[in-house]
């Protein structure tokens, strides 16, 4: 088999190198068995399992100025499926974790073009859905990384459930523990980490922070070019690169992580997943906001707490009675101990091991 995987940032570069965990490939990497570079590319070789033969990588980075972000991003965007229009047939599977490239090649399969490929699309954006399994509709897999998502999108189009996977995305615990254990326990007078950027409400964060006082540590990008004033319970740190040392160090000492998203219309689209990755890998506790896409899971398994997006007083309330209550605190812990145990990146693995071999037959 011959496979292309297709990526807005190149992970599997920082991955190789072990700069970052393996979960940034979705499940991919544990079917894997080794890799080799070719040039300036780095392939792969597929184990056996899954039936063998080669990955190949393809970036489709997303670099644009911000004032400029729309109109270059959707240029990009066509600049990439014109660049790949006699690649993809190469393939025998394209794997598209950029969702919108396969929804233009899914759209030629569907008027006759590409029979032989097989082609797998990850949404991660319910504002896409309806377009990508209607208009497009010519993917022969989707995958969903959770139950929401995937509920949503066999509602709004029952007929294309069949092709339809829920592959919920879990942590590489391995590199978590070997990383805690390398470096051992590193003390911190902080309690909560915000440790990410995209769609963050870091203006009401700060504000909470400004009124509870309690030790928080959130990334100094939060507060770049706005005119956040900083509470003398925040110290910002240095993020250069996903999960990098000095968040890793952060990480590992933390009570708890918070994930303030941003109001926004409609369905969540999985803003702040990774966050709750390292809380699952960590074993601590959540706080999020109820727009989150994996707001459920943490209610259902009692993981953390979850507090009315845009909600000022609902978030100071809750993550006081995180930082005072130690008897709710040791539940919450012991029940994210529970629900990590048989939830890793290895189960993720194993599901998209069986979505490619069962595509792969039709």
């Amino acid at each position: 088999m011959k496979l292309l995987y297709i990526d807005p940032y190149p992970s599997w570069k920082l991955i190789v190198d072990d700069k970052i965990p393996t979960h940034h490939l979705f499940g991919m990497y544990d079917l894997i068995d080794s890799f080799h570079k070719d040039g300036k590319s780095i392939v792969g070789h597929l184990s056996k399992a899954i039936g063998g033969g080669e990955i190949h990588f393809y970036s489709a980075n997303e670099r644009y100025y911000p004032f400029l972000k729309k109109a270059l991003l959707v240029f990009q965007r066509f600049y990439h499926m014109a660049k790949l229009v006699f690649v993809v047939k190469k393939y025998d599977v394209v794997y598209d974790n950029y969702y919108q490239i396969t929804l233009f090649y899914g759209f030629l399969k569907k008027m006759g073009l590409y029979k032989k490929t097989k082609f797998i699309t990850v949404l991660h954006n319910p504002s896409y859905f309806k377009m990508a399994l209607t208009l497009a509709g010519g993917a022969d897999a989707y995958i969903f990384l959770c139950t929401m998502h995937f509920d949503y999108a066999v509602h709004i189009c029952p007929e294309v459930r069949d092709r339809c996977f829920l592959n919920e995305w879990y942590p590489d615990v391995e590199r978590y523990s070997k990383y805690c254990n390398h470096v051992g326990k590193v003390s911190s007078e902080y309690f909560f980490i915000d440790n990410g950027i995209t769609e963050r409400d870091h203006e009401l964060l700060f504000y909470v922070c400004a009124r509870n006082g309690i030790p928080t540590v959130i990334s100094e990008r939060a507060a770049k070019n706005s005119n956040i004033t900083i509470p003398d319970s925040v110290t910002l740190y240095s993020y250069n690169k996903i999960n990098d040392e000095n968040v890793m160090k952060l990480l590992i000492s933390i009570k708890a992580i918070v994930i303030p998203l941003k109001h926004s219309l409609g369905m969540s689209a999985p803003y702040g997943i990774t966050s709750f990755l390292d809380a699952i890998a960590l074993r601590i506790p959540v706080i999020c906001s109820d727009n989150a896409c994996f707001a459920p899971q943490i209610a259902d398994n009692k993981l953390g707490l979850i507090y009315k997006t845009s909600s000022a007083d609902d978030l100071f309330d809750k993550m006081r009675m995180l930082y005072y209550d130690k008897v709710l605190y040791d539940e919450l812990k012991e029940n994210m101990i529970d629900f990590s145990k048989n939830r890793t990146i290895k189960q993720t693995s194993k599901k998209l091991q069986d979505i490619i071999i069962d595509t792969m037959k039709r």
